[in-house]
């Protein structure tokens, strides 16, 4: 998928898998949201296992279909303006989604949850 260049990415750390007791936030500036964490914690003042994670930015896309893919070892979803497009959360096993979008500016955010072990997730 291409677009415009990217801003940063608003990244927030929570100390649970419901995304509801923050221990980080902070910005990254990519275009994709690639990490592996291995068995360590995402960031200082968080847990190693049962964590979760969102990244959230506002982005532009052109008018025309496009192709969302997520891969994660635990919980993942890719939603865009709060709509869930992609869901792997809880293991609902949703890895793909194709949409349609008109030109304009997006919110996209990738949430993501470490229960236990190794954490890894690829998106975009």
């Amino acid at each position: 998928m291409r677009y415009a260049a990217p801003a940063s990415w608003h990244v927030e750390y929570y100390s649970d898998t419901n995304l509801g007791s923050r221990c980080f936030e902070g910005y990254e500036s990519s275009t994709y949201v690639f990490k592996d964490w291995g068995d360590s914690a995402p960031a200082g003042g968080c847990p190693s296992n049962y964590w979760s994670a969102r990244f959230s930015q506002r982005v532009h896309f052109r008018g025309r279909s496009y192709t969302f893919a997520l891969g994660c070892d635990d919980w993942g979803r890719i939603r865009v303006n709060g709509s869930t497009v992609v869901n792997n959360w809880q293991g609902a096993g949703q890895h793909y989604e194709c949409r349609s979008y008109t030109e304009g500016d997006y919110d996209v955010t990738i949430e993501f949850a470490d229960t236990e072990g190794h954490a890894m997730r690829a998106t975009w």
